[in-house]
């Protein structure tokens, strides 16, 4: 009982002593603004013509951490903490006591708001809040985030001093490449078209392939790139040329054919003379080129087939083949 006693004792004794100053101050102050008539010809003589004379008053400045000191003749708390160039931010709370316009000094508190460092995207950025959440201190500052975007911690996370967040900013879109498939180009041989002859059957046109991918971008940087479909919109059409095979018979004749080491010999047709033989006893033809005369007419044959033409047809043991000729246009 004694102990809460003392206790008593010593709060109001502490609080009489800070009302006593206070009264001092106030008395002082009024007293100040009082002048004798004295004192009035005495500042007319001087020439200081009603001006005041303030001395700079002490001030302490504190914050969390830190601690200022100086002087200054002002009264607004946020003037005299630029003036001694302390820094301020408009999420800070500030306190000061006693009251600057008591002019007997005062104590600046700065209650820090808490600092968040977030990078954001890859951009680094220092917040002040005195918001509860991630979630509300996003709101306050205007930060938004896509469907895709990710974060290091959860939106419903407390706000605590120097906490860190990372936002990685996703985005994804899908892209076209369009490819061109060559047309191809064909030649078919017409028995039933003249050698030499090519005709033009179908022009040849390009094809179209179209890849779709999908693409994934975290702040910025290609980290996905699927192929999500690769379609033939457009079949290629083949260039078509058609050519001849079918070579003109100027004039035909039969009869016996047997070999010689020299040139084909004929007594109908003229040296240079293109001719078909067709040995008739197995359908093996060979074209030859007319080179000599002969053979004579007594013999009963028509032709004497060069040596290496007649054993493409027959043997040369055979020594008289029946033959079919055809005289070729070429």
């Amino acid at each position: 009982m004694k102990i809460n006693l003392k206790i008593a004792d010593k709060f109001y004794l502490l609080a009489g002593f800070v009302i006593a100053i206070i009264v001092m101050a106030l008395i002082f102050n009024s007293l100040s603004e009082q002048k004798s008539i004295a004192m009035t010809e005495k500042e007319r003589i001087l020439g200081i013509n009603d001006q005041k004379v303030v001395l700079p008053l002490p001030i302490v400045i504190k914050d969390n951490e830190q601690e200022w000191r100086g002087v200054s003749d002002l009264t607004d708390t946020k003037k005299i903490i630029k003036k001694l160039e302390v820094p301020l931010y408009p999420e800070d709370l500030v306190l000061s006591f006693p009251d600057p316009n008591l002019k007997i000094g005062t104590t600046i508190t700065i209650n820090r708001a808490p600092i968040i460092y977030l990078n954001d995207g890859g951009f680094e950025k220092e917040l002040r809040t005195r918001k509860e959440t991630i979630s509300e201190l996003f709101e306050e500052k205007n930060i938004n985030l896509g469907p895709l975007d990710k974060m290091s911690i959860p939106l419903d996370s407390k706000v605590e001093n120097r906490l860190k967040i990372t936002i990685t900013r996703v985005g994804e879109r899908y892209e076209e490449e369009e490819i061109v498939i060559p047309y191809d180009s064909k030649e078919i041989a017409d028995s039933n078209l003249l050698k030499g002859i090519r005709t033009l059957k179908q022009e040849g046109a390009n094809g179209k392939r179209i890849k779709k991918y999908h693409l994934v971008y975290e702040n910025g940087v290609l980290v996905i790139n699927d192929l999500v479909s690769d379609e033939i919109t457009v079949q290629p059409k083949n260039k078509i040329v058609v050519y001849g095979t079918k070579i003109l018979v100027l004039s035909t004749d039969s009869g016996k054919c047997s070999w010689t080491y020299t040139p084909t010999a004929s007594r109908r047709y003229k040296k240079g003379t293109k001719l078909k033989v067709i040995n008739l006893a197995n359908g093996k033809s060979v074209t030859t080129i007319v080179g000599g005369w002969g053979p004579e007419r007594w013999t009963g044959r028509i032709l004497d087939l060069n040596i290496s033409d007649f054993q493409q047809i027959a043997n040369l043991s055979t020594g008289v083949i029946n033959i079919k000729l055809e005289e070729l246009a070429e």
